[in-house]
């Protein structure tokens, strides 16, 4: 189970295949395996890394104040550990979140950054989600939250025509739930995130 230090802990990852260094950063759930349909496509041709964020899955359970920008930290340590200087970079949701600030930050460890649903700042419809996404786990708990999720990514009709897939996906997610004040901090530091250029 290879771990990198990291401020306050340590980090999972996964290496796959060979090649130029590809990294695949999840969103706010935060889990490796969420790449894993993809890894197989990517490895053929990168060095494919994928990790648990600072306080989710395999990784350090710290009760700290998680942010963007703590986050993207760890993403560095993180090829610091592994000797990346650079390399491409694919970021989901807040994984998006996170590839902006390291180009803003640190353009020179990038490559190249894709960003898949991802947004640059929280406007006020983004704000109220999160915020509704962060009183439902405090005062729900876990399931709820995770039961939850799928209502505010996703159309009805997806939810509909993937619910056996949506299903399967819950009983890990819920059986594996950090505890909550970690996943809080991570919903209100991205529900009120936004880029802030040098």
């Amino acid at each position: 189970m290879p771990k990198a230090p990291i401020s306050g802990g340590e980090i999972y990852y996964e290496s796959h295949g060979s090649g130029t260094p590809l990294l695949l950063i999840s969103g706010l759930g935060g889990i490796a395996n969420y790449w894993l349909p993809n890894v197989p496509t990517f490895a053929k041709r990168y060095r494919t890394i994928i990790h648990d964020h600072h306080g989710i899955g395999q990784s350090t359970h710290s009760l700290i104040r998680y942010s963007v920008d703590q986050m993207t930290d760890d993403v560095l340590a993180l090829m610091d550990h592994l000797k990346i200087d650079r390399a491409h970079v694919v970021g989901h949701s807040t994984g998006g979140a996170i590839g902006q600030t390291m180009a803003v930050r640190h353009p020179d460890r990038l490559i190249s950054l894709v960003i898949s649903s991802s947004w640059p700042k929280a406007d006020a419809f983004f704000r109220r989600v999160f915020e509704a996404r962060r009183e439902l786990l405090m005062a729900a708990g876990a399931s709820a939250y995770v039961r939850s999720t799928p209502v505010f990514l996703y159309p009805d009709w997806w939810i509909n025509e993937n619910i056996g897939l949506i299903e399967e996906r819950e009983k890990p997610a819920i059986a594996n739930f950090p505890p909550r004040e970690i996943v809080a901090t991570g919903v209100k530091s991205a529900g009120t995130w936004k880029l802030r250029l040098l």
